[in-house]
């Protein structure tokens, strides 16, 4: 069987490129500002990676794949222009805006996954060094989409302005403690489901005016019952609970509120 010639091969890519570029799709090559990722598995930087990136630049990169395959994101590096709020140069993943050298780790999307960068126009720095691949099963943690490593106060805000919730001891005996959450409700709902992230596994969660998806592991998801689900913008909402535990004492490492994640006090 003869065998194709390079020139034949290269001409054969070109039209998959041509093809790709047609409908729209821009194939995303490492140091590039922006484009369209395909593989299982890749690597994103900001232009010119690992030299300074130009100023006044705005890169969309998006990462695709099937609409029930998860994606995960995290950087390995991060580098960029500090400042309070990022309001200069920032990166955002899901709605979670991350600057200066605070680390995205393990943020989740499915079926697509879009990562934006910006650069203004005074401060050059060496920019970021990011990570994805397609995830399954316990690989995805449901709702975990901003877990960060921050190595600064300023490196970190949301797209809307971070609304903050309290989690407050009020008992402790052995292997249990009660505590309220207290939440300062960001958006008029009908509805609302927060999810909470433990340090620590727990066996058991005891919750009297909501409905929890499971009493044990690291994540639980509490929806309300019938009666409390309308709440108004600014509203405070306050969930007596109990856990119980084996071993480390577990904590409220993280949570959200109807899918946007909230600032813990």
């Amino acid at each position: 069987m003869k065998r194709p010639t390079c020139g034949v091969l290269m001409g054969e890519l070109l039209k998959v490129v041509l093809l790709l570029t047609a409908v729209g799709v821009s194939p995303g090559v490492m140091g590039d500002c922006g484009g369209t990722y395909l593989d299982a598995k890749g690597t994103i930087t900001s232009p010119g990676y690992p030299n300074n990136y130009p100023m006044n630049q705005l890169c969309v990169y998006t990462i695709k794949a099937s609409p029930d395959t998860r994606i995960k994101f995290w950087c390995e590096e991060m580098k960029l222009q500090e400042s309070v709020g990022c309001t200069k140069d920032w990166l955002m993943v899901n709605g979670v805006y991350v600057c200066g050298k605070t680390k995205l780790r393990d943020v989740y999307g499915q079926g697509e996954l879009k990562v934006e960068f910006r650069s203004d126009n005074k401060i050059k720095a060496p920019g970021f060094l990011c990570h994805y691949e397609r995830v399954t099963g316990t690989d995805y943690e449901e709702q975990l989409t901003n877990t960060l490593t921050a190595s600064s106060t300023t490196g970190l805000r949301y797209d809307a302005p971070c609304e903050c919730a309290k989690v407050i001891q009020k008992n402790e005996w052995r292997g249990n403690f009660q505590s309220d959450l207290v939440i300062t409700v960001p958006k008029a709902t009908t509805s609302w489901s927060i999810c909470l992230r433990f340090s620590q596994p727990i066996s058991n969660l005891r919750v009297w005016i909501a409905n929890p998806s499971t009493t044990t592991g690291r994540t639980v998801t509490l929806t309300n019952k019938s009666y409390n689900g309308n709440q108004a913008q600014g509203s405070i909402l306050k969930i007596d609970f109990i856990v119980s535990y084996t071993g480390v004492k577990p904590a409220v490492t993280s949570l959200t509120f109807n899918g946007s994640p909230l600032c813990l006090q």
